[in-house]
C-alpha cells in the first residue's frame, strides 16, 4: 500500500494557508498602492499651497514697493531734495515732520521712512537712529538709485528688516535722491499665518487649515526670518539647514516630498525659491497628519485581515473535526479487514 506524503490534517492546513496567503497579499498590496497614491496627492496639494503663499509674499513686497514709489512722488520730498542739491542746506526738521504726519500713518506696516540724498547722506528720517548717517555703501541705497527694489538688512539689534527703496525723480526724469521705507520682516509672518488676509476682511482665511501646518521663510544665511508660528519681533533665532533650504540655496531647486524638518519631525513639505532676495519659502505639516487616512486604512485592513484569518482558522478546525471522524472510520475499517468485529464507532452527528 502506497504511503501518502501528507496526512489529511497537513493537507487541510496547507489548503487553509493557500486560501489565507492571497488574502494577505491582496490586503498588503492594496494598502501600499493606496498609500503611495495618497502621498502623491498630498505632495501635489501642498505644492499648490506653497505656490499660493509665494504669491502672497510677492504681492506684499510689490504692494510695499508701490507704496514707497507713491511716497517718492510727493512734491514736498522732491523740493527738499532739490533744495539740498542746489544750496546744500537741509530742511530736515520740516521734512521729518512731513514724513511723520503725512506719510508714516498711511501704512501701519512701515516702521521707518528715510529720504537720502544722492551722496548717501540721510536728508531726513522718521527714526533718530538714522540721523546724520551716510548710507552710500548700503546695498538698499545703491539698488534704490537704479529702480524700486527690496533688500533684506539686519540692524545692530539683530532685527531683520525689509527695506523698500526707490529713486526720487524730478519732472525731467532725473534722479535727485532715494526714498527708503523699512518694514519689520515679522510683518510677513502675518501674511503667512493668514492674519493679513483677515485684516483685509477675509472670512474663510483659515478654512481647511491643517493643525500642524507651518509656513516660514529662511534667508540666505539659513535663518528663519518670518513664519506663521513666529509671534516675536522677528529676531533671528532658528537656524534651518533642511533639505529644501539646501536645494534652494545651492541649486536654486524647488522640491517637495517627505523629510525631517528643522525640529527633526517627519513632515511633508514643499519649497519655493525667491532668488531676488535669496529666500526659501517652505510650507509643511507633519507626515502623521498627512497620512492619517492611510494609517486608518492600515488599521481597517488589519482588522479585516484578522477577521478573515479567524474565519479561515475556524474553518480549519472544522476540517479537523471531519478528519477525526474519517480517521476513526479508517481505523475501524482496518480492524474489520483483520477479522475484528467488536469495533464500535459512536455516532455523534447526523450527517
Amino acid at each position: 500500500m502506497q504511503k501518502h506524503l501528507f496526512s489529511l490534517t497537513q493537507k487541510a492546513l496547507l489548503a487553509v494557508s493557500l486560501i489565507l496567503l492571497p488574502v494577505i497579499i491582496a490586503f498588503t498590496y492594496g494598502y501600499y498602492k493606496n498609500r503611495k497614491l495618497l502621498e502623491r496627492h498630498v505632495v501635489d496639494d501642498l505644492t499648490v499651497v506653497a505656490e499660493a503663499y509665494e504669491g502672497q509674499v510677492y504681492q506684499f513686497i510689490e504692494m510695499s514697493k508701490r507704496r514707497a514709489a507713491d511716497f517718492a512722488s510727493d512734491g514736498f520730498i522732491l523740493r527738499a531734495l532739490e533744495a539740498k542739491g542746489r544750496t546744500g542746506q537741509n530742511a530736515s526738521s520740516a521734512l521729518k515732520k512731513h514724513l511723520l504726519e503725512k506719510k508714516l500713518p498711511l501704512d501701519p506696516h512701515i516702521k521707518t521712512i528715510s529720504v537720502i540724498a544722492l551722496d548717501g547722506a540721510i536728508l531726513s528720517s522718521t527714526s533718530d537712529a538714522y540721523a546724520g548717517l551716510n548710507l552710500s555703501d548700503e546695498m538698499f541705497f545703491l539698488n534704490g538709485r537704479m529702480k524700486a527694489s527690496a533688500t533684506e538688512i539686519r540692524d545692530d539689534a539683530g532685527v531683520v528688516q525689509l527695506v523698500l527703496s526707490t529713486p526720487v525723480v524730478d519732472s525731467g526724469g532725473r534722479t535727485v535722491g532715494v526714498l527708503a521705507s523699512h518694514i519689520m520682516l515679522f510683518e510677513l509672518s502675518d501674511v503667512l499665518s493668514g492674519e493679513f488676509n483677515r485684516s483685509l476682511g477675509a472670512i474663510s482665511w483659515k478654512k481647511g487649515h491643517r493643525k500642524t501646518m507651518e509656513a516660514y521663510i529662511v534667508n540666505r544665511d539659513g535663518f528663519m526670518i518670518a513664519g506663521s508660528n513666529i509671534k516675536d519681533a522677528g529676531l533671528l533665532a532658528s537656524k534651518v539647514a533642511t533639505k529644501p533650504v539646501t536645494a534652494c540655496f545651492e541649486a536654486k531647486k524647488e522640491i517637495s516630498g517627505f523629510y525631517a524638518n528643522y525640529r527633526g519631525v517627519p513632515v511633508v513639505g514643499a519649497s519655493m525659491c525667491i532668488p531676488s532676495l535669496g529666500w526659501t519659502l517652505i510650507a509643511e505639516y507633519s507626515s502623521e497628519e498627512a497620512l492619517a487616512s492611510a494609517i486608518e486604512m492600515r488599521k481597517q485592513a488589519i482588522i479585516a485581515g484578522l477577521v478573515v484569518g479567524g474565519l479561515i482558522i475556524l474553518l480549519f478546525f472544522f476540517f479537523r473535526s471531519i478528519i477525526a471522524q474519517l480517521r476513526k472510520l479508517s481505523v475501524a475499517a482496518a480492524a474489520l479487514s483483520t477479522g475484528d468485529y467488536d469495533i464500535t464507532i459512536p455516532v455523534k452527528t447526523h450527517d
